[in-house]
């Protein structure tokens, strides 16, 4: 008995048994085994047989002098097989027994490739400009060649592509490269740079995390992360207040019933963004939230009567500033 890896279709496999019958005499009730691999399924065989479990049995009722037959099996491998970077071999068992015959066997082995992958950044903490280098290593640690192999990258909106080794043309959030062939052993790397932009934070920082993903010809897509944590710079400088006041008296704290006025609140120096709340001292409060621009907030007293205004500023670091000011409205 003879079995062999007949042919190849993606991630099916054709196998064939041949059975052949070497000497003078007749040999009966043929009875043949094959046990299937726990890494693939049954597809069919031909000629047909009875399956049980992962054991398919075929019959012959007599093999003549010097003559042979041949059972082709397909079986093939589940999309979802998991593969070691070092790759897999798969061996295929059969085995024969007749009246006239001990038993005898035989076996098939394919060999999978396995890839490894790994994916990290250069720093840990970015912020805003930055340069920050991510690297992809790919490694054929098997022993059979891989083709079409190709770089799959995302990227999010807060990195700013500048270049990458193997060169790419710019990407808008998604890129791939071409990384060949690569034979036993072989190690490929690539070198994805971008720019920080300026984004909102809030709390200990924001992550941004990149996504490579692997395929080949011969295996399953392989992904891997990697993040940095953006975080803004803390300005040492002491967090002051400008505010502009229209619509009031500035030398007396004055202002009309009814009339509305307005402020425009500029902080300096701490870190942005900032937040500020105005309480206008009739039970009327404003919040918002601002950039080194500055805001502008407006109000309307109804009633006659003095009102302390207080308005504070919170900093990214929760560092505030409080600014009072008593107005009489007439």
């Amino acid at each position: 008995i003879n079995k062999e890896l007949d042919s190849e279709n993606g991630k099916r496999k054709v196998f064939k048994i041949t059975v052949s019958n070497t000497g003078p005499l007749t040999v009966n009730n043929l009875v043949i085994t094959d046990t299937i691999p726990v890494q693939m399924q049954f597809v069919s065989s031909q000629p047909m047989g009875t399956l049980l479990g992962k054991k398919l049995t075929i019959t012959k009722a007599e093999l003549l002098p010097y003559s042979s037959f041949e059972i082709l099996m397909t079986l093939k491998l589940p999309e979802n097989l998991s593969v070691p970077s070092r790759g897999l071999t798969i061996t295929n068992h059969v085995q024969m027994i007749s009246d006239n015959t001990f038993m005898i066997s035989d076996t098939a082995s394919f060999k999978l490739a396995g890839i490894s992958m790994t994916h990290k950044s250069d720093r840990f903490t970015v912020f805003d400009s930055d340069i920050v280098k991510f690297s992809v290593n790919v490694k054929n640690e098997s022993r059979k060649s891989v083709s079409n192999c190709t770089l799959s990258y995302s990227y999010p909106r807060e990195l700013e592509f500048i270049k990458s080794n193997p060169p790419v043309s710019k990407g808008s959030g998604y890129f791939q490269i071409s990384l060949g062939t690569l034979n036993p052993g072989n190690i490929v790397m690539a070198e994805i740079y971008f720019r920080v932009k300026n984004i909102p934070v809030s709390g200990n920082g924001t992550a941004i995390s990149c996504v490579a993903t692997v395929t080949t010809a011969e295996t399953n897509p392989l992904s891997d992360s990697a993040s940095v944590v953006y975080r803004i710079k803390r300005n040492n400088q002491p967090l002051q207040i400008n505010i502009n006041w229209s619509g009031i008296n500035t030398k007396t704290n004055t202002a009309n019933i009814d009339e509305e006025i307005s402020i425009h609140v500029t902080p300096d120096g701490g870190s942005s963004p900032y937040e500020i709340k105005v309480d206008w001292g009739d039970g009327e409060k404003n919040f918002a939230r601002t950039n080194t621009n500055g805001i502008k907030l407006s109000h309307t007293w109804n009633s006659p009567g003095e009102y302390l205004v207080r308005i504070i500023v919170t900093d990214n670091f929760a560092r505030t500033k409080t600014v009072e000011r008593r107005i009489t409205v007439k």
